[in-house]
């Protein structure tokens, strides 16, 4: 919580996982007190208990780079490799820092069992400013083309 205010910060991170059924729990924000936190849920991008719309499955054993922003108006945004998955209005504080609680990434609460995975990690990065949609775009484009030289990066191209 020093690292990062409370209510505006972006989190990007790059790894793989070996497992995707169910739910796998990604970044937990209440030390394991909550099932709320962001998830892949069959491979998909959601928030627990705002579960969303699966746009982009991700496959298991590869390099995905997920970003979630959140602003000083309580919006919340969540990408997969630079393109967003969904957005909500987080009036409720579900992504909301807590100031005695500390950030989890990839770490099952204490509510239920089950839902962490196997896998790699080559970065986590915080910011203490939620970063714009353009923003993110180009972290995936620089961040993916180092971890797969293949990465077909639009942005950096125009």
């Amino acid at each position: 919580t020093r690292v990062v205010g409370s209510s505006e910060y972006t989190i990007e991170i790059l790894f793989r996982l070996d497992l995707l059924a169910g739910y796998r729990k990604i970044i937990d924000f209440r030390e394991g007190a909550s099932d709320a936190g962001l998830y892949l849920l069959d491979g998909c991008l959601t928030f627990f208990p705002r579960e969303q719309d699966a746009l982009t499955r991700i496959g298991s054993d590869s390099y995905v780079q997920i970003v979630l922003t959140r602003d000083a108006a309580d919006r919340v945004v969540g990408y997969v490799d630079g393109v967003r998955q969904f957005a909500f209005n987080d009036r409720g504080g579900l992504a909301k820092v807590g100031g005695s609680d500390g950030l989890r990434f990839f770490v099952d609460d204490a509510t239920t069992i089950g839902e962490h995975s196997s896998g790699s990690v080559s970065q986590i990065r915080l910011f203490d400013q939620a970063l714009t949609a353009n923003e993110v775009a180009l972290l995936a484009c620089t961040e993916l083309a180092i971890a797969d030289p293949t990465f077909p990066c639009l942005a950096l191209q125009q």
